[in-house]
């Protein structure tokens, strides 16, 4: 498969969760969370929210058309 150069959604919305959605999801697995104390978006494919400074919730961002590598450069 070859490297394409097209990207069929280039306006993908990439919105941060609100902290209510973000507890709401997180409360599925662990009933007493109770704030997000961080937001880390660092990782480029994903954006990180950190609850309570114990729990993590990573959510899939929208793929982005990035710059091909080459040895040349």
């Amino acid at each position: 498969m070859l490297p394409s150069n097209i990207y069929g959604q280039p306006d993908a919305p990439d919105p941060v969760l609100d902290e209510r959605t973000v507890l709401n999801l997180v409360r599925r697995h662990v009933p007493r969370c109770s704030a997000i104390t961080g937001i880390d978006e660092s990782g480029g494919e994903a954006r990180v929210y950190m609850i309570d400074d114990g729990l993590i919730l990573k959510a899939q961002r929208p793929h982005q058309l990035r710059a091909r590598t080459s040895l040349e450069k």
